[in-house]
């Protein structure tokens, strides 16, 4: 639907159509942003060594896309200042994906480097959420982010067996990749 116009030729204030197009904006940024950090620019940095840019810009995404809370953004800034844990986290993190069909080892290898960090976690949800966030968010195509507090009710409603358990680990991660291609598929039209 149009918008209605002033006098002037400008477009006049209309709450729901201006949210819209907030969000549209917000969405194109976080793509831009994602896909320089985690796209070609992040693979650019960790190649020149510079992890602590690539690290500040990984934070920086996980920040605007508002997939993490406080405490998990500080903990994962924490995280990836340790330049050894950061290089073989961002390593494994870029080849994994491209293999987002079929991620195989890859994710084994992710989510052992994720486990490689020194990340002061004390929930499950945080672990997952963490684990999860970097993919999602650089390919949330393929990737979906898992948070226990709202994917453990989601997989009872749907009747789907997410073999969760409260480590991150390949099985329940590909079992949640699942439950959401599953739940695609009955959503479509």
């Amino acid at each position: 639907p149009r918008l209605p116009r002033r006098s002037r030729g400008t477009l006049q204030h209309h709450p729901v159509e201006a949210c819209r197009r907030e969000e549209l904006v917000l969405v194109c940024r976080l793509e831009r942003l994602a896909g320089h950090v985690l796209g070609g620019q992040g693979e650019q940095l960790l190649s020149d060594g510079d992890l602590s840019e690539l690290a500040k810009r990984a934070v920086e995404v996980a920040k605007c896309a508002c997939v993490l809370n406080r405490v998990e953004l500080s903990v994962l800034r924490d995280g990836l200042a340790d330049g050894a844990g950061a290089k073989g986290l961002f390593g494994a993190l870029f080849h994994l994906l491209p293999l987002a069909g079929d991620p195989g080892p890859a994710l084994a290898a992710y989510l052992e480097a994720v486990a490689g960090l020194s990340l002061r976690v004390k929930t499950a949800a945080s672990k997952w959420s963490l684990a999860t966030a970097l993919p999602f968010l650089a390919r949330p195509d393929a990737f979906l982010l898992l948070k226990p507090e709202i994917s453990k009710p989601a997989a009872e409603r749907l009747r789907f067996d997410l073999a969760y358990q409260v480590e991150p680990n390949p099985r329940t991660w590909d079992k949640h990749l699942r439950m959401g291609r599953a739940l695609l598929e009955r959503l479509a039209p």
